[in-house]
């Protein structure tokens, strides 16, 4: 396995020894530099000192797990590790996630939106699969895209994609690079309640990591239903609100981006949308009037 190492100072990354990642990795310190507040750079000047890239073939994952892996960061060795055969966007990937990630003394990982207890405590873990979407996001929206570049996360993108509409782009992005993950709960409970935001990124997590049919599908209801409560409360104050058009409208617009279709192990699974709004949200929503979409 090989191995560079970037080092002091920042941005002067001229010992790395492999020039595709020493072009990629300056690559993205001078897009983030120009893109993202010095205010939400701080993990990443830290985490960016002593960080190490290994490159791998992960074929004890693929054997034993039949799991294939693009790359990954290990956030108490500060380590990326990169797959040899798959290198184009997934440095970029996984320099976001260095950008956002820190470790407690206490061994907990606080990642984007992502909370790890590397400990047997009873405290919780969650919000992986969101932070891979968001990351995604971010990839896609300040990064050069490659056409070999591996598609990943697209529903994972689509609910964070969602709930940036609803808190703003601004905060997202701040909430993401400063690993403040208490933070963004706070936010988003304010059109629900932490636990209903806490028990929507673990959905997020299930329906991503899941072996059970059931417990997928019944993870994508959660999902849904609660990405559209926060814009109902966030936007609909009182009944009348439903009887505005163009407030139907952007509601319209809003939920059509929910992804009608998943694939669960090969296998492509349709979803309706407006029986989840009808029958969950809308109706329970309008008091004084049964709204219904058609």
């Amino acid at each position: 396995m090989s191995s560079i190492c970037i080092s002091k100072p920042s941005y002067n990354l001229s010992r790395i020894k492999n020039k595709k990642v020493d072009l990629r990795v300056s690559d993205f310190c001078e897009t983030l530099k120009n893109n993202i507040s010095s205010d939400n750079l701080v993990l990443f000047n830290k985490n960016i000192l002593n960080l190490k890239v290994n490159f791998s073939y992960f074929l004890k994952e693929k054997i034993l797990h039949n799991n294939y892996i693009v790359g990954e960061y290990l956030p108490y060795h500060n380590l990326i590790r990169i797959n040899k055969l798959r290198c184009n966007g997934t440095i970029d990937h996984e320099l976001l996630h260095v950008a956002s990630t820190y470790c407690t003394e206490d061994r907990k990982v606080y990642s984007g939106f992502s909370l790890q207890s590397l400990d047997n405590s009873d405290d919780k873990s969650l919000g992986f699969a969101f932070t891979e979407g968001y990351t995604e996001i971010l990839r896609n929206r300040y990064f050069k895209k490659n056409a070999n570049d591996e598609r990943s996360y697209d529903l994972q993108k689509c609910f964070a994609s969602l709930i940036e509409k609803i808190i703003g782009k601004d905060k997202m992005e701040s909430y993401y690079f400063n690993a403040d993950f208490k933070g963004f709960i706070s936010d988003v409970s304010q059109y629900t309640n932490i636990n209903d935001a806490e028990n929507f990124l673990k959905a997020v997590d299930d329906f991503s990591y899941s072996n059970n049919y059931p417990q997928t599908v019944n993870a994508l209801k959660y999902i849904y239903r609660f990405i559209i409560d926060c814009y109902l409360n966030k936007e609909f104050k009182d009944n009348d609100d439903y009887n505005d058009n163009n407030k139907m409208k952007k509601f319209t617009h809003f939920y059509n981006g929910l992804p009608k279709e998943f694939d669960y192990k090969g296998r492509i699974y349709n979803v309706n949308i407006v029986d989840i709004v009808n029958s969950e949200l809308l109706v329970n929503k309008s008091k004084n009037k049964c709204l219904r979409l058609n």
